[in-house]
Parts: structure tokens; C-alpha cells; sequence
């Protein structure tokens, strides 16, 4: 009897000891496949090439600091919205001191014991300043780089330049560009408290790996921002412009962003004054404001906004002013403390009718669209977890194909000077229950006899989610 109970107890015990080895072996399994096993360890090599210097006593200092940021990314779900630049690139690294390990070298530099994940080298030599460069460690790694001379730029550029690739540039005070300037990929320009005027073509040439950086020269302050004047023309592919006061203002038509992060801009990153603007694939995260639309009473201004991801705006994300036909599609405005801002001037001669589709709003504690004297048309938009989604007055206009989730307040009409007249039929509001789609809507019905504010028809209803009513990857 005893010998069964002992058998039966060591049967138990091998049973216990196997589940705990099985969950031993399982959690390393897991932190192997997602590359945070501290026990596995690389090696980050590499040469730097000093373009058109063959001075082998050239000292160069590099910095291995670890990543703290990523992709910007709007959610799991849109990806393919917004800049893909990493925030590293955000950060002058002059005089940080929060680095991993430092190597002074003529040439060639080693890490070892680096375990997998992402980091970033700074890299510095005297006369040829400094860049910046983001790795992932899976195995490994050789790194080449290359540097060219670094050039000081101030006062009037009156012909053609070129700048790049891989160079370090100092604005060393205000600079005015009366021809045509190309920056090529994986420049660092750092501003010293100076202001760009474009009055020629400034041609941005990045790349998602090595994009162009402007960035502050002094890490305890802003520098201005970067003008592009009636003659002037601005086109931009992959760059990020971190750190400034007033980011960039565009008064010049045919001028294109794209995959492009502003960043911790401390007034409007993107100001608009101008017929024909396009924007693509960018991201504004982390300002006071995104973008500015800014019309007059006879100028029409039609700025394209496409694939862009605004995040922790202060101000409205996007503000649009006066005679402005903006077109806002396949956009993402996440965590802001208000969405789209459109109003109209009394003065205004003509129509402002915007555009906004396959939008994505999440987290907004103010309005996510409101519109004051203008008509902006809404369709195949999704509004979730937000105060409040639409917020009119004085318009007449159509919301149709949009979901409303979780949202506080889904319409509210306000009077100015005449009555709202709203379509809002073949929305999805979350439910199908009348009542609570009437809880949802401030309109005359809650105020009879008031300000006369107009009223919200919604006889026909969505029983659905609309399955469209995001952001789309691709536009046929």
C-alpha cells in the first residue's frame, strides 16, 4: 500500500516537474522569437568614410544610444497611415549623455555585447560635423558610412546648389535661397535659431532610410521656420522637421510633401496660403498645431490632405479658414484636442465645401469635424471614443455612410444667424434604437421653440458598421 501511494506520489511530482519545464521552455521560446533574450548577444561593426580625405589621423567619435521611439503609427490597423520615419530621428543627439557605450576612432568602430533591438549611432568629426543613423540588431550588424564635408550656409545662395548626400549642414543665420537647391538623402541641417526664405526650388530628395533632418543646432531652444514665397517652390520626399517654432509656410502654388514628420513644432507645423498644395503620407505629432488652410474672400485654396496622421495636437488638428476646398481623405486624428476646424468669414465671396472621407477619429476631446458657415461634406468616416463627432452651424449638408461609436455626442447643431438643414441618413450610430440614436443628437427636438438651430434627419438608418468607413491603403 505504502509503495503504491509513493509510486503514485512520484507519478504526481514528474507530472508537476514536467508542466514547470514545459513553461520554462515555452517563455524562452517566446522571448527568443520576440528578440528580448538578454543571454543572446551581437555585435554592431562598421567603417566610416570620410569623402576626399585620405587622413588616416582623422579622429571620429561614435555613440551607440539605445531606441526609445519608433515608426510613428496610428494604430495596428493603419500602418500605411502617416510618415514611417522613426521618432529617433526627432532628437539632436549633440549633447546627450544618455549613450551606451562610446568609441573614438580613425575608422572603424565595434559594440559588443549589444542585444537585439534597435538603436541609433550618432557619429562626429571635426570638419565634418555630425549624423545620425537608426539600426535594428537581429544578428551581427556591419554598418558603412559615409560623410562628406560639412558647409556653413547664411545670407543670400544666388545660384544653383546641391547638398548631400550624407552631409551635415549648419544654418548659422537667415538664409535666402534665390535659385534652385537640392538636399539629397541622409543631410542633418541644424538651424541656429534661423529662418529658410525659398524664393527659387528648394527640392528635398530623402529617402525612408536616410531621411533629410532639420533640426535645432542648440538643443535649449526652437529655430524659426522656413518660407516659401510667391516665386519660390517647395517639394519634400522624406524628411523631418523637428523642433522649430512655426515648421513651414507655403504661399506658393504646386508645392508637395510627402512621407514627411513634422515634430514638436511650438505654433502650426504646416501653414497653407496659397491655390494648390499636396500632402501626403505625413505626420504631425506632438505640436500646437498641424495644419493651417488659410484663404482670403477671393481666393479658392484646395489643398489635397492624404494618408496623414495627427497625434497630440493642442489646436484643432487641421484648421481651414475662409474660401477653402480642402479635400481630407484616408486620415487618421488620434489623441488631439480637436479635429477638423472649418469656418467662414461673413465677407467671404466664395463657396468653401470641403471634402472629408475615410477618416479615422479616436481619443478627440473637443469636436473631431466642426464647421461654422461653411459646407463640408462627411462620408465613410469612423468617430470612436469621442466627445463629440460633428459640431455645425449655419450649414446645410449631408453626413451619410459614417459610424458613430462610443461617441458622447454624435451630432450638435448650433444657431448663428439660420437654421441647419442636415441629411444624416444611412449613418451607423452604434445602435439601431431610435431613442438612443435621438440621445445622440442635439437638434431643435431638444430645444422647441430656442434658437431654432435646425434639425438632424436620420429616418433611414444603418443596422451595420460600415466596413468601408476607414481609411483606405490604397486609392483606386
Amino acid at each position: 500500500m505504502n509503495r503504491q501511494r509513493q509510486s503514485k506520489t512520484r507519478k504526481i511530482s514528474l507530472i508537476i516537474l514536467y508542466v514547470l519545464l514545459g513553461v520554462v521552455c515555452l517563455n524562452t521560446l517566446c522571448s527568443c522569437k520576440n528578440g528580448t533574450d538578454p543571454k543572446i548577444k551581437f555585435k554592431i561593426s562598421g567603417s566610416i568614410n570620410l569623402i576626399n580625405n585620405a587622413n588616416e589621423s582623422d579622429v571620429i567619435t561614435v555613440k551607440l544610444f539605445q531606441s526609445t521611439t519608433s515608426a510613428v503609427e496610428s494604430n495596428d490597423d493603419f500602418q500605411y497611415v502617416g510618415s514611417s520615419i522613426p521618432l529617433d530621428y526627432t532628437i539632436n543627439y549633440r549633447n546627450s549623455t544618455d549613450w551606451l557605450q562610446e568609441i573614438v576612432t580613425n575608422r572603424n568602430f565595434e559594440f559588443d555585447a549589444v542585444v537585439p533591438g534597435n538603436y541609433l549611432l550618432y557619429y562626429f568629426s571635426e570638419g565634418y560635423g555630425c549624423n545620425i543613423k537608426t539600426i535594428e540588431v537581429k544578428t551581427d550588424t556591419n554598418v558603412l558610412i559615409d560623410m562628406a564635408e560639412s558647409i556653413e550656409l547664411s545670407g543670400i545662395v544666388s545660384e544653383d546648389l546641391t547638398l548631400g548626400p550624407n552631409q551635415h549642414i549648419l544654418v548659422s543665420s537667415d538664409l535666402f535661397l534665390e535659385q534652385s537647391v537640392t538636399v539629397f538623402d541622409n543631410c542633418l541641417i541644424e538651424m541656429d535659431n534661423s529662418k529658410i526664405t525659398v524664393a527659387g526650388i528648394l527640392d528635398i530628395q530623402g529617402n525612408n532610410e536616410n531621411p533629410v533632418l532639420f533640426l535645432e543646432k542648440d538643443t535649449s531652444s526652437y529655430w524659426r521656420r522656413i518660407e516659401v514665397v510667391e516665386t519660390g517652390r517647395l517639394i519634400v520626399d522624406s524628411a523631418v522637421f523637428s523642433n522649430s517654432i512655426s515648421g513651414i509656410e507655403v504661399k506658393s502654388n504646386d508645392c508637395s510633401f510627402n512621407n514627411v514628420l513634422f515634430y514638436n513644432c511650438t505654433d502650426s507645423c504646416l501653414d497653407i496660403t496659397t491655390e494648390y498644395t499636396y500632402i501626403n503620407n505625413s505626420s504631425f505629432v506632438n505640436s500646437f498645431s498641424g495644419i493651417g488652410v488659410w484663404g482670403s474672400s477671393n481666393l479658392l485654396n484646395s489643398p489635397i490632405i492624404s494618408h496623414c496622421y495627427f497625434s497630440d495636437i493642442e489646436e484643432p488638428a487641421v484648421k481651414i479658414w475662409d474660401s477653402s476646398d480642402a479635400q481630407i481623405t484616408d486620415c487618421v486624428f488620434f489623441n488631439c484636442q480637436s479635429g477638423i476646424h472649418h469656418k467662414k468669414s461673413h465677407d467671404t465671396l466664395i463657396s468653401a465645401d470641403s471634402v472629408i472621407q475615410y477618416c479615422y477619429f479616436e481619443n478627440i476631446d473637443g469636436a473631431c469635424v466642426s464647421s461654422d458657415r461653411c459646407s463640408p461634406e462627411v462620408i465613410f468616416s469612423t468617430f470612436n471614443n469621442v466627445y463629440k463627432a460633428i459640431s455645425f452651424s449655419d450649414i446645410n449638408v449631408g453626413l451619410t455612410k459614417n459610424n458613430f461609436l462610443d461617441c458622447t455626442l454624435a451630432v450638435n447643431l448650433a444657431y448663428h444667424s439660420r437654421p441647419n438643414i442636415i441629411d444624416a441618413n444611412r449613418n451607423y450610430w452604434g445602435t439601431t434604437d431610435l431613442l438612443e440614436i435621438a440621445e445622440l443628437i442635439w437638434d431643435e427636438t431638444d430645444e422647441p421653440g430656442g434658437n431654432d438651430v435646425g434639425l438632424v434627419n436620420y429616418d433611414l438608418i444603418q443596422f451595420s458598421e460600415v466596413e468601408s468607413a476607414y481609411p483606405r491603403e490604397t486609392i483606386d
